[in-house]
């Protein structure tokens, strides 16, 4: 999921969120005045942007004139300007578009479609209608839909008349079943979607630690009803 953080009353943020939206993109928003960047994101995002820190700093800005930056940051280490950034989110260059695989800094049209494009290249594609009708149903189940990330990361919701909806999900070494009632279904199906992406494009592989993490919230069972019990 991308997460788009800026200033509400920007001109430019707002351009930049109806170019979002014409693309139709999933994202989380994020104001940056109210919610400022903490010194870790501050850092992470420079490692991921590839620039120099001083690119991240609001050069137009009325509090980055107040404090004379100008003249102040060709003196101050990166460390130094990553902590003062992280005292007050009007000092970060807006817009700021930031998913696992890089961030942009500013709103540039042909620099966020090119980024948007890659990003399409990893979506959740919907398969359902790839099985047939009489695929679709397994034993007093129906699959409701079925979808794959990347041709890696598989989650299928299955629903039942007698039974609770389960969740299928298939992730590299790791798969299963989660039981979840229908009112909490599609909910849930959207979470275990977003955690199993998450740690798709953070890892590649599922780690120990996420298996582990992972099956015990969801109580994840294996086809036999086993539970999980993975000790690394």
């Amino acid at each position: 999921m991308l997460t788009f953080i800026c200033y509400t009353k920007c001109s430019t943020c707002q351009k930049a969120k109806a170019f979002l939206d014409s693309h139709e993109e999933q994202y989380e928003i994020r104001d940056i005045k109210t919610d400022n960047p903490t010194y870790d994101e501050l850092k992470e995002w420079l490692t991921l942007s590839g620039l120099p820190v001083r690119k991240l700093f609001n050069t137009s800005g009325l509090l980055y004139k107040s404090l004379e930056l100008k003249d102040k940051l060709p003196t101050m280490s990166e460390d130094d300007c990553l902590k003062l950034l992280a005292t007050d989110g009007m000092l970060v260059k807006r817009p700021l578009l930031v998913d696992a695989d890089g961030v942009l800094v500013g709103f540039k049209n042909d620099e966020w479609e090119t980024a948007l494009m890659k990003t399409a290249m990893k979506r959740w594609e919907n398969v359902t209608e790839t099985f047939s009708d009489a695929q679709r149903h397994y034993k007093n189940m129906y699959l409701e839909t079925c979808e794959v990330y990347d041709e890696i990361v598989e989650v299928s919701l299955f629903s039942s008349i007698v039974d609770s909806y389960e969740i299928y999900f298939s992730y590299g070494i790791f798969y299963g079943i989660i039981y979840v009632d229908k009112e909490n279904a599609v909910e849930k199906y959207e979470t275990v979607k977003k955690e199993l992406e998450l740690e798709y494009r953070q890892n590649k592989d599922p780690t120990a630690t996420f298996i582990n993490e992972f099956a015990e919230k969801h109580e994840v069972a294996l086809p036999s009803d086993i539970l999980f019990d993975f000790q690394f």
